[in-house]
């Protein structure tokens, strides 16, 4: 059965939440997404931490196939060893998948590549291979929403942590606004889903919708009455759930090619 926890909690909402810092600060993020192109990765790509993108591609060639550039990677200890672990995301390299707007000729083409996400373990031995997942990552366009930004905002990889951090934004069609991310932590040579964070609001009228899942606990955190434009009194809940079950990074599939949807949803894989 699809596992989609946004529509679990949201049905548990009587009504939409705000903390004014936290949304100021979401909203510089809104209009820098409303004055770059939606659909087209940065052209400084792969975005990284110190190497340059030829040296990057260099180095981790050995993990990219043909047809694939390299878009972004990230190093870190996941499993606490003292050596490097790698995440890498690998672009799809399709002419044949860039797609042209209907309504604008002058603008960026779509391009609806798929990501492949790579999580490498260190080891003395060499770099061990953990997850590679075609099906996992959105790509950066959808062709049925061309105003849809690119739904992956960023990926940071922390001593023992993994952050998947998506991002909804329509520049037409639609005033909401959400940030979702995805913690994930590693457990015994896996990497199960510890929090899903979500906030959002609306940019007409400024009430915020903002939780967070705790799977480890069990426990669903969220604040009412929040809201951007206007300075509420802020309650924060704290309900205990009914034991959720475990997932996995190699569980989950996103779902963030809808757009009537008010973020990204997942299902676990296979269902």
């Amino acid at each position: 059965m699809p596992f989609t926890p946004l529509s679990k909690v949201f049905s548990t909402m009587s009504s939409l939440p705000q903390l004014i810092l936290c949304l100021l600060l979401l909203c510089t993020q809104v209009l820098a997404f409303a004055q770059s192109s939606p659909n087209t990765p940065d052209s400084s790509t792969p975005r990284s931490n110190s190497m340059t993108p030829a040296e990057a591609q260099a180095h981790f060639a050995p993990w990219i196939t043909e047809g694939w550039q390299l878009e972004l990677y990230r190093t870190g200890d996941l499993n606490h060893n003292g050596q490097q672990d790698t995440l890498l995301v690998l672009l799809e390299d399709d002419p044949n998948k860039l797609i042209a707007h209907q309504d604008n000729d002058d603008a960026p083409p779509l391009n609806v590549n798929s990501r492949r996400l790579i999580i490498l373990i260190g080891s003395a031995s060499g770099d061990q291979l953990l997850i590679s997942r075609d099906d996992f990552l959105p790509p950066p366009a959808n062709a049925d929403a061309p105003c849809l930004a690119d739904p992956l905002d960023d990926i940071q990889l922390h001593s023992g942590a993994l952050l998947i951090q998506l991002r909804y934004f329509l520049s037409c069609g639609s005033n909401w606004t959400a940030s979702q991310t995805l913690h994930f932590v590693m457990v015994e040579d896996r990497l199960r889903l510890a929090e899903y964070r979500y906030f959002g609001f609306s940019r007409y009228h400024g009430e915020v919708t903002h939780f967070t899942l705790d799977y480890l606990t069990s426990t669903l955190h969220r604040t009412l009455n929040e809201n951007v434009f206007e300075d509420t009194k802020v309650t924060i809940e704290n309900l205990p759930l009914s034991p959720l079950p475990p997932f996995y990074l190699e569980h989950i599939n996103l779902i963030c090619d809808q757009p009537a949807a008010p973020a990204c949803a997942w299902s676990r894989a296979g269902q």
